[in-house]
């Protein structure tokens, strides 16, 4: 029988898609449906009927999860995530994100700290987005690139090559956009705070954005 899996990476790369992509192949996939910040915070986990769970919420859970269970990171071009975080509203003002999104900080808080010793939101997104995916990847067996990646190619990765199915292609790769805020950029890195720009570029060089 294949393993349970969890999909993961920073917000805003693909974690809904994926949901979707694989239900479509008639794999029960969840999106954030059982690894949620109250789960990080103390809640119990229930698997349910679920195969598996696509939700960058688990990361902070990952180093207790069991060996049985297959873990796949997504990665998604730096720019390109911490423009949807903010379009959304998130990491433009620092107290309204953190009251918008209490019990992200409360996770941030006790596992990634260092993202909050940030003033400047778009330096704590940046933060946020090495630290949380450096965490992903560490605990990964598979991390694999949203640009570019086919519903073929994550029955593969989730370990069900043979459920794939062509209706899954039909997924809309923007079934999470629902951004009707104004783009507040990055849009080079240049336009990343001196502090963590340096950091930013080098892991993602390191993911193979160039």
């Amino acid at each position: 029988m294949s393993r349970p899996f969890i999909i993961t990476g920073v917000g805003r790369s693909g974690s809904m898609w994926a949901a979707e992509t694989l239900q479509a192949c008639h794999i029960n996939c969840g999106h954030q449906a059982i690894f949620r910040h109250e789960h990080t915070l103390g809640k119990r986990l229930h698997w349910g009927r679920y195969h598996g769970d696509s939700s960058f919420e688990a990361v902070p859970m990952l180093k207790d999860r069991p060996p049985r269970e297959l873990i796949v990171t997504i990665t998604r071009e730096p720019l390109a995530v911490l423009r949807s975080w903010r379009k959304r509203g998130l990491f433009t003002d620092r107290i309204r994100t953190w009251e918008q999104w209490a019990l992200f900080s409360r996770v941030l808080d006790r596992h990634f700290p260092e993202v909050l010793e940030h003033a400047n939101p778009l330096a704590a997104a940046a933060q946020y987005y090495v630290s949380w995916l450096k965490e992903a990847i560490e605990h990964s067996a598979v991390v694999l690139k949203l640009e570019g990646l086919t519903a073929k190619g994550l029955c593969a990765a989730v370990d069900r090559p043979l459920m794939y199915c062509e209706q899954a292609d039909a997924v809309p790769t923007n079934t999470n956009t629902n951004l009707t805020g104004a783009d507040r950029g990055p849009n080079s890195y240049e336009d990343i705070p001196a502090s963590v720009r340096d950091m930013l570029r080098e892991y993602s060089a390191e993911l193979g954005y160039e």
